[in-house]
């Protein structure tokens, strides 16, 4: 019985039990029950006889009358001697014969307040508000159940318990309890004197150490001994046991148990009184004293022969040497002047020995000192050494006179060697005491007699100098010179001067021979050497230019002879002369390019040769343009032979060329190679537009390559120098025209001879349009690749390299030639002619195709914004495919950047050359900061490598900034100043560098790209397997949602808002109509239908007998709609079979739903499986996309998805299929034949198998018992068991909980169940499910693979199932399969019906059938694709 807020009142009974009466049962159990006022006319308004257990918890008994003792409750119990439980209930007012209000025959016990009690059996009386009888003295109660005074026990050891007490209590510190039971803390025993206790809770006292005592009771510690002696008794009462320390000692500390304790005062210090407490009582001795050893009373005083001066000492110090000492002495006595002594034990000064006779002896001396050299001494007893007079010297010690000076030498007082006279100066007698300067321009070396004159290139303007300087750097001079007039070797005279200002300012005069040429001493500007290699442009320039190789091995030494002579020339004039004179031979022109004689042209950079008939060259040109054009058509119509690839020789290379295809796609190389093609253009332009004079080792390969790409059609056949530049730019602007006009027609054509055959014929014109638009992508793909080496071509016509024809120190004057027309100078009348053309064609290629490349980008700007693809569109893709939507036309930005990198610069004058170089770095700052901010592309690591070569780029541009001033620094000053400035001391320095921060920039954003789309690729997101990316959503102009959602409110509502959520997050971009988001008026369905792309019906129950869901699928048929059939199959979610859901359609609306071939799937709430069905949605959708309506299947992936991991068994691993288990053996067989490594054992026992698979099914533990049997085994065995639950009902496919029924009642008490059984769909979820299964059994990732190679695994997947079709009894003979218990899988109906075609009338449709559902379900036996 179990009562809750049960309430008796004014109940009565003739016998027991006024309330209630319970007998004979089992638990009773009442909460918060209230028995008032009833009466019973036997005994307790609550009668319980003979029960189990009573538990009666915040109950009242209030005013119950009973004829009969007890008046509230009776309580006895059949089995349990303990277990009932009285609990916060009280008793008030009852009344019964001798006032019991409970009787409790059996144990019955109170919840009580800790420290009470209350007795579980008997009588009980009067009224009770709960438990009321406290423990009692000298126990205690911690628990809630004492039913005796003594509740937990007596009071322990070291404690005293009060009544009532919860817990003992400690006796205080200074006092012990040996007993237990004590009531009160005044039976806790005081410590005794001489003990002491200072903790609580002690059983005992303790006795004080030795060094302590305690003279009172109750000590809780002891009193330590005083300080100055020691006690050594332990247990002491008194302090009269304290003993002071002796004389010479001391002890500062309290406590001290033992005589140890007393401190013997240090060595150097003496105490006389006893019982000292401290070190100052120990007195340092004063000097003269000293104290050797410890503890000592008095100090001893020193010995004769010793002293000390310190106080405290330990010991006298020996007397020091030149002193004596007396006893007791404090400090040494020095030995009188005259006297030393070099002994340390002399006590009086009669002791010091006399100086002997040529010896002093100061105050003191410890020896006697020998006078030194230049210095004599008389007599003994001597203190002081006399010093020698001038004119003499002494060189020996202890001397008693000086020598006289020599002749040619000087000697002044004190002297102790004779001198002799400097360099300047000389002496021509001997005595002397100081030497003669000598005369102006001359000099003299160490004690010479006279004086000799400076050698060339020096000089001495002052007389007495001691040697002749050198010249002023960079001045020499003739022998015997005052003064230095002309500039040295490697240094030529700028301009002729007086001698005095040439000396006053020679760097204003004296210019470092410029770099490569040869300067020998008194070389002027006019005469300066030119080495062959080199060219100058004037006499009056100091700028040599190195002539270019042109290809040749050394050729410009060979066609720049040099001026030699000019070294050997000592003529101070400037003499003008033509720049020819530096040319070899049959050679002219700026660096001696160009040939002297006419109609003749440069081969090898140091021949010339006749040019060839132009003719015959435009012939050959032609002939070229013909043949490459008959080669790219048959190249594309060989490539166009479909069964040619199963030849022998030229299928490989169709094969190949097909694998080449599918790689550029998928890695995306199109915006790659643009991107570094763009790259390659601007690099290649650094020396012609620029005029960045890098070392020929770094720019000989950039050049032929950019011959080579380069579109001068002229120069295949004809050298430049037969053909005038002007010609030239002809040829080269208006041959691509002609190729793409050639090109357009073609495409023209082609539309036009197949629409003379069509039946009836379309529009001329617009025939005509689509045959242009044929051939649009190639032709843009031209004009890309052409228009910036054309560009560049045409702004060259202003590209000029400058020669240097003025002197150092004048305003800058050059002369200028056409750096690829060296016979124009620029600024004549010839060059405005070519630039004038140049002109022209700025109109048609740089200017036009931007114009060009930006009408078509806004022309396909609207069909773009609203993914919508047109025909126009898709001809254009090669300008916007690789671009987000947003940045659709950035490629008319790209086009802009290249062209003002390549040409539009070159509109700056060559004057302001560097100028060019300011605007291309600050364009590329800008362009890399908006590239890294706005990111236009859809890959990631292409905007990674567009940013990697756009800063690439601007370090190029920063060396070449470097590399341009270095050079105008080293022209202007000389290479010592560009080191200081730049810190570079060649310029192989700086492009080394350069070079190495570019290689560095790219390598880094290289790694950054590969990181970046490798993290990029692991989002869940959809991608097509063929190219790793995002599908590109796309949708019919005029539509709105590309989805729409239909379905029943009561079971498709859930579902539905769950498949919207999981595609935008797969999809991104994906437009969605769903009722509780974008209805806004329920009479609008119709239209919103309209404005749909595809329809989705959600089939559930109930959902074709709602009206407005009836509405959405007759507008859908009536428009043609493409229809995806979602099917709810869980029961429990208001899902049903196919067949069943088909019933509930009216009958009208079955055959266009259920017979047309629309794209079917089962929809799934586990993850792995629900993207399985996502897919076929959203390939349905995307296939009826106008970007992808012309394809018949779309092969999706999702990162990460389990069917699309390369799986294998990397360790042994055996997997057991018992016999007695149907359909286990052919699927264990399935997985070993998808995932390579696996084992597969049917033998009857498990033998060595690390795995048990059980297979479970409708049959599972009903067709062979043994199964049963073997799986108690194998969990005994700790067998690792793997279990599939089929979810197909051709199979024997059935519910979870039928398991429960058929599966033995011992192994589902054992726990088999536990375990997570891995779902077996059929269809297109069948390869999730052997992935899982797979994973279960210890598979891991073979190897990272692409999605490419994971859709292999899939196909392989599909081929393995249909091997193993045949070995399946039960998969016989379905062409088609369908969920018919809402267990899973796909569904997919006859296609004999299907049409192409989706967006218009007829048979809607054809493009959302998935050909890797329908197709398979359609041709192979297998059931699932």
């Amino acid at each position: 019985v179990a009562l809750e807020g049960a309430s008796f009142s004014e109940c009565t009974a003739d016998i027991d039990g006024g309330g209630m009466y319970v007998r004979k049962g089992g638990d009773v159990a009442l909460e918060s029950a209230r028995f008032v006022e009833c009466t019973s006319g036997s005994q307790a308004a609550l009668y319980i006889d003979a029960v189990e257990r009573l538990a009666l918890t915040n109950s009242q008994f209030v005013d119950n009358i009973a004829s009969q003792t007890p008046a509230a409750l009776f309580f006895t119990s059949s089995v349990a001697t303990s277990g009932s439980l009285l609990r916060n209930t009280t008793f008030f007012g009852n009344s019964a014969p001798g006032n019991i209000t409970i009787l409790a025959a059996s144990p019955l016990t109170w919840d009580c307040p800790l420290g009470y009690w209350m007795p579980n059996v008997g009588q009980l009386f009067g009224d009770l508000s709960g438990c009321n009888r406290l423990c009692a003295e000298g126990h205690y109660g911690n628990a809630s159940d004492h039913f005796t005074s003594d509740c937990s026990g007596p009071c322990w050891l070291g404690h005293f318990c009060p009544e009532g007490s919860v817990l003992p209590r400690k006796c205080p510190a200074g006092t012990h309890m040996p007993n237990r039971r004590a009531a009160n803390v005044s039976d806790c025993f005081p410590c005794a004197p001489g003990q002491y206790q200072p903790e609580s809770g002690q059983e005992e006292c303790l006795p004080c150490a030795a060094g302590s005592f305690s003279p009172n009771v109750g000590s809780a510690a002891c009193e330590a001994c005083p300080k100055g002696g020691v006690c050594e008794d332990a247990g002491a009462a008194s302090r009269l046991v304290w003993q002071p320390c002796p004389a010479g000692s001391f002890n500062p500390n309290r406590g001290s148990s033992s005589s140890a304790a007393c401190e013997l005062c240090p060595i150097g210090t003496a105490s006389a009184a006893p019982g000292a407490e401290g070190s100052e009582t120990c007195s340092p001795c004063d000097p003269g004293h000293f104290a050797a050893t410890p503890g000592l009373s008095k100090c001893e005083r020193c010995f004769a022969g010793s002293y000390q001066n310190d106080m405290g000492a330990t010991g006298c110090r020996d007397c020091k040497k030149g002193s004596y000492c007396e006893p007791g002495a404090s400090r040494p006595l020095p030995c009188e002047g005259g006297s030393y002594s070099d002994k340390t034990d002399l006590s009086a000064a009669s002791q010091c020995t006399p100086a002997a006779p040529g010896h002093i002896a100061a105050r003191g001396s410890t020896e006697q000192t020998a006078c030194g050299a230049g210095s004599f001494a008389r007599g003994t007893r001597n203190e002081v050494c006399e010093l020698c007079v001038e004119g003499s010297y002494q060189g020996a010690t202890g001397a008693s006179e000086c020598t006289d000076a020599d002749p040619g030498h000087f000697a002044t007082t004190g002297a102790t060697q004779q001198t002799p006279c400097a360099k300047g100066s000389y002496a021509a007698t001997a005595g002397l005491s100081k030497c003669e300067r000598c005369e102006p321009g001359t000099t003299s070396g160490v004690g010479s007699s006279a004086c000799s004159e400076c050698a060339a290139g020096t000089y001495a303007a002052n007389p007495g100098q001691g040697q002749c300087v050198p010249c002023p750097y960079p001045l020499g001079s003739e022998r015997g010179a005052v003064i230095c007039s002309f500039c040295q070797k490697d240094f030529y005279l700028l301009q002729s001067a007086d001698p005095i200002e040439i000396f006053s300012s020679p760097t204003d005069y004296c210019k470092p021979c410029p770099p490569s040429a040869e300067c020998s001493d008194n070389t002027a500007l006019a005469t300066i050497g030119v080495p062959a290699g080199y060219w100058r442009a004037s006499p009056s320039s100091a700028v040599l230019t190195a002539c270019r190789d042109f290809g040749g091995d050394r050729a410009g030494e060979a066609r720049c002879a040099g001026n030699e002579r000019g070294a050997k020339q000592a003529s101070r004039r400037l003499e003008e002369a033509g720049s020819d004179e530096y040319c070899a031979p049959g050679f002219t022109g700026p660096e001696c390019q160009l040939c002297a004689a006419e109609n003749h042209y440069l081969v090898g950079g140091d021949e010339c040769k006749e040019c060839a008939p132009r003719a015959a060259v435009a012939g050959r040109i032609v002939a070229l343009v013909m043949c490459v054009c008959a080669a790219c058509g048959l190249a594309v119509w060989a490539y166009s032979m479909t069964k040619w690839r199963k030849e022998r020789y030229i299928g490989r290379v169709l094969r190949f060329a097909d694998r080449a295809v599918y790689w550029y796609v998928a890695i995306g190389l199109t915006a790659k190679t643009k991107v570094l093609f763009g790259f390659y253009q601007i690099c290649t332009v650094l020396s012609s537009t620029y005029s960045a004079r890098l070392p020929p080792k770094y720019t000989s390969w950039t050049d032929n390559l950019d011959n080579a790409v380069s579109i001068d059609w002229s120069g295949f056949f004809l050298p430049e120098q037969c053909l005038g530049y002007g010609e030239r730019l002809v040829v080269s602007a208006l041959s691509p025209v002609v190729l793409i006009a050639l090109l357009m027609g073609t495409g023209i054509a082609l539309r036009l001879h197949v629409w003379r055959t069509a039946s009836p014929r379309p529009k001329l014109w617009a025939e005509a349009a689509l045959g242009l638009l044929d051939l649009t992508p190639a032709g843009l793909v031209l004009i890309f690749c052409f228009v910036p080496s054309i560009s560049a071509s045409i702004f060259r016509a202003w590209s000029c390299q400058a020669y240097t024809v003025s002197p150092p120190d004048e305003p800058l004057r050059q002369v200028s030639y056409m750096r690829l027309d060296a016979s124009v100078e620029c600024g004549t009348d010839k060059h405005e002619s070519i630039t004038g053309l140049a002109i022209g064609f700025i109109v048609l290629w740089p200017a036009g195709s931007l114009v060009l490349f930006t009408s078509l980008l806004i022309a396909c700007s609207k069909p773009l914004r609203a993914k919508s693809p047109n025909a126009l569109t898709k001809a254009t893709a090669f300008l916007h495919r690789e671009y987000e939507k947003t940045w659709y036309w950035w490629e008319a930005v790209e086009l802009a950047r290249k062209l003002v990198l390549t040409g539009f610069v070159l509109l700056i004058p060559e004057k302001n050359a560097f100028l060019r170089l300011v605007v291309a770095t600050l364009v590329c700052s800008c362009y890399a900061v908006v590239l890294a901010v706005v990111r236009p592309y859809k890959r990631v690591e292409d905007d990674v490598l567009a940013v990697a070569t756009s800063l690439a780029l601007l370090l190029l541009f920063l060396g070449t900034n470097w590399t341009t001033i270095f050079l105008g620094i080293e022209e202007r000053s000389g290479t010592d100043d560009a080191d200081a400035v730049l810190g570079f001391g060649s310029l192989n320095g700086i492009v080394d560098t350069m070079i190495v921060l570019v290689v560095f920039a790219l390598v880094f954003f290289l790694i950054g790209a590969v990181v970046a789309a490798r993290r990029v690729a692991k989002i869940p997101k959809f991608r097509l397997v063929s190219t790793t990316q995002p599908p590109e959503l796309s949708i019919v102009l005029g539509l709105t949602w590309h989805l729409f959602n239909s379905h029943i409110w009561s079971t498709g509502q859930d579902a539905v808002k769950v498949i919207k959520g999981e595609l935008q997050q797969l999809l991104p971009g994906i437009k969605i109509f769903l009722d509780v988001d974008d209805l806004e008026d329920i009479g609008a369905l119709e239209e919103y239908i309209r404005r749909s792309q595809v329809i989705l019906f959600f089939l559930s129950k109930g959902y074709f007998r709602s009206k407005n869901c009836l509405r959405e699928i007759r507008s859908s048929l009536e428009m043609d709609k493409p229809i995806v059939l979602v099917q709810e199959a869980d029961p429990a979610k208001g899902g049903a079979t196919l067949q069943a859901l088909r019933d509930e359609c009216p009958e009208d609306l079955q055959p266009d739903i259920f017979e047309k071939g629309w794209t079917h799937t089962i929809y799934m709430r586990v993850e792995e499986y629900q993207r399985v069905s996502l897919k076929t949605i959203v390939e349905a959708v995307l296939l009826c996309s106008p970007n992808y309506v012309n394809q018949s299947s779309l092969q999706l992936c999702v990162p990460g998805e389990p069917e699309s991991q390369p799986l294998a068994f990397a360790k042994d691993t055996m997997l057991w299929a018992s016999p007695a288990n149907a359909g286990a053996q052919v699927l264990a067989e399935e997985i070993a034949t998808t995932f390579a490594g696996l084992i597969v054992s049917t033998a009857e026992a498990p033998g060595p198998a690390t795995h048990m698979l059980l297979y479970l099914n409708e049959d599972s533990f009903v067709s062979d018992e043994r199964l049963a049997e073997q799986v108690k085994q194998a969990r005994k065995d700790k067998l690792k068991i793997v279990m599939a639950h089929e979810n197909d009902p051709d199979l024997g496919g059935c519910l979870f909980s039928k398991f429960f029924e058929t599966t033995p009642q011992e192994l589902i008490a054992d726990g088999l169940y536990k375990s997570l059984a891995r779902s077996c769909f059929p269809g297109r979820h069948h390869p999730v499910s052997l992935a899982l299964l797979a994973k279960d059994l210890g598979a891991t990732p073979a190897r990272s693979g692409s999605v490419a190679s994971v859709s292999r695994l899939s196909a392989s997947i599909a081929e393995h199932g249909s091997r193993l079709f045949l070995k399946i009894s039960r998969r016989s003979s379905a062409t088609a399969t369908t969920a018919g218990d809402g267990s899973g899988g796909e569904a997919t109906v006859s296609v004999d019906s299907v049409e192409p075609g989706c967006l218009g009338g007829g048979g809607a449709g054809a493009c959302l059938t998935s050909a890797a559902a329908l197709t398979a379900d359609a041709t192979a036996e297998a059931p699932w694709p």
